[in-house]
Order: structure tokens, then C-alpha cells, then sequence
């Protein structure tokens, strides 16, 4: 199941009981918004920044257990009349 925070929307975790969120296996957070209160990326969980090039604002503290992962993308900007190439990256925490 993906949460995914569109622009100017806010998630707040912060009014739970933990003030956390926790991904469980299969979970993942993506978009372009706002997370308040603490991140727990699970085993075979993903925090996904953006749709396609993009940011997501954490305010709280994120801990990434092991086997969470993190995916991001970036874009390098035109340079001397030459396309940059795009590129995605996951890390995996062990």
C-alpha cells in the first residue's frame, strides 16, 4: 500500500499516541508534501522523495530499520546547450 503526500498536504503522525509512523513490509511513502511526528521504515519498506524529481519534508526524526529502503532521483540541469541525464538511486539499510 503507497502514501502518497501530494503538494501543500500534510501528514500529521505527530497526534498518535507514539507520534509515529511506522511502514510496514510492502509500505511505501512517496510525494511532494509534509510528514509531522516520527518515520519508521520497516523491512522491505521504501520512503520515496517526490513524483519523479521532487521533495519530501520530514519534521521529526526518521529511523530506517533493517532492510528499509530509500529510493531517490535526480536531475542534472542543462549545461552548454547538453542534456543532462536523469538518474534513480535505492539504497538498502543492512
Amino acid at each position: 500500500m503507497n502514501i502518497n503526500i501530494i503538494a501543500g498536504a500534510v501528514l500529521d503522525a505527530s497526534g498518535r499516541s507514539d507520534g509515529t509512523l511506522t511502514l510496514g513490509g510492502s509500505q511505501t511513502l512517496l510525494g511532494n508534501g509534509t510528514m509531522n511526528g516520527s518515520l519508521v521504515v520497516s523491512s522491505n519498506s521504501t520512503v520515496a522523495p517526490g513524483a519523479s524529481v521532487g521533495s519530501l519534508a520530514i519534521n521529526g526524526p526518521v529511523t530506517f530499520k533493517s532492510g528499509g529502503n530509500l529510493i531517490t532521483e535526480g536531475h542534472q540541469c542543462q549545461r552548454s546547450g547538453r542534456h543532462g541525464l536523469g538518474f534513480a538511486q535505492r539504497h538498502r539499510w543492512h
